[in-house]
C-alpha cells in the first residue's frame, strides 16, 4: 500500500476544491500548526466533527526489553499525542470488504 505523503494530499484537496496548490498548502499548514499548538502548548482536546479528536496524554515510566539483547531498561515518563477516530470513521473501517 502506498504511502500518502503532505504533497499528494495538497494535490488532491485543490484538484477537489478548485483552490491552488499553494493556498491548499497554506491551509494545511495553519490547520496542522494550529492543532499542535492547542494540543501541545495549551493542554486542549481538539475535537474535528467527523474525523477525531486528539489530546495529550502522559505515559507512565516502565521497564522495557532491549530488542538486541533482551536485557531489561527503564523507559522515563513520557507525554505523547493521542487520537481517536470519529464514529463515521470507526463505522467505514467495520464495514466488511
Amino acid at each position: 500500500m502506498p504511502t500518502l505523503g503532505r504533497t499528494d494530499i495538497i494535490d488532491d484537496v485543490a484538484e477537489k476544491s478548485g483552490y491552488t496548490k499553494k493556498d491548499v498548502q497554506s491551509i494545511l499548514n495553519g490547520l496542522l500548526a494550529t492543532i499542535l499548538m492547542r494540543v501541545i502548548h495549551g493542554g486542549d482536546i481538539v475535537s474535528l466533527q467527523g474525523f477525531g479528536r486528539f489530546w495529550m496524554a502522559d505515559v507512565a515510566a516502565r521497564q522495557g526489553r532491549d530488542p538486541r539483547t533482551g536485557d531489561a531498561i527503564d523507559l522515563p515518563a513520557r507525554r505523547r499525542i493521542r487520537f481517536a477516530a470519529a464514529k463515521p470513521i470507526r463505522d467505514e473501517l467495520a464495514r466488511p470488504r
